[in-house]
């Protein structure tokens, strides 16, 4: 999944996926989850742990799908559903970006997770950094860890 948005106030991430797909069911049935982020450049790597929740046919998916460009949108009307066995690489249909509107969005959801936990880590030869987060009313409290 890619990262769509950020909200830092409400310490939440949306990404997006295909309600057909397996992700979209281990979501319903676990919303426990963690996402890690490597920047090799930066030498950071992030660790977000939180609690996502599906979103398909509310207000937060409304306004995701309206923010989406075209091209993306074509992917949520492709045949057959994401994970499906297929007899050779490009045996599936995407439609025609001017059906793409309204085409796939029987299928679009958003997905929201609330950061409960984050772990950053600095990697470098001199010695490494790291700290933790972990939310609690009434905010964050975190403090430097052994990497």
């Amino acid at each position: 999944m890619v990262l769509r948005a950020a909200d830092g106030a409400a310490g939440s991430l949306r990404f997006h996926c295909d309600r057909r797909s397996d992700k979209a069911a281990e979501i319903l049935a676990h919303p426990a989850c963690a996402l890690a982020a490597y920047d090799a450049a930066a030498k950071v790597q992030i660790r977000v742990e939180g609690r996502a929740t599906l979103h398909t046919d509310d207000p937060v998916a409304e306004a995701a799908w309206a923010q989406s460009r075209a091209m993306s949108r074509v992917c949520y009307g492709a045949e057959p559903a994401p994970g499906t066995v297929l007899p050779e690489g490009g045996a599936y249909s995407l439609p025609d970006e001017a059906a793409a509107p309204t085409l796939g969005r029987p299928h679009f959801a958003a997905v929201l997770v609330r950061a409960e936990r984050l772990d950053f880590l600095y990697l470098d030869r001199r010695g490494h950094r790291r700290a933790a987060w972990r939310r609690a009313e009434p905010g964050w409290s975190g403090a430097w860890i052994a990497p």
